[in-house]
């Protein structure tokens, strides 16, 4: 688990998001995004338990 600054898509700038790390090659990083949409029951989506990934606020996260 990493958090890294993530750009936004509709705007300049980024947030710190959490994410998985994938690989690493040199400087590039390859990471999974970890978000607290479920995903709408798309498939793949990964339910992680609540508060797992530091949220203040305890709430689930989804892989």
């Amino acid at each position: 688990m990493w958090w890294a600054g993530v750009p936004f898509e509709d705007r300049p700038g980024n947030k710190d998001r959490p994410c998985l790390v994938l690989a690493v090659r040199g400087e590039r990083v390859t990471v999974a995004k970890i978000t607290t949409k479920s995903g709408g029951g798309r498939a793949g989506v990964i339910p992680l338990p609540p508060g797992s990934v530091g949220d203040a606020r305890g709430r689930a996260s989804f892989l």
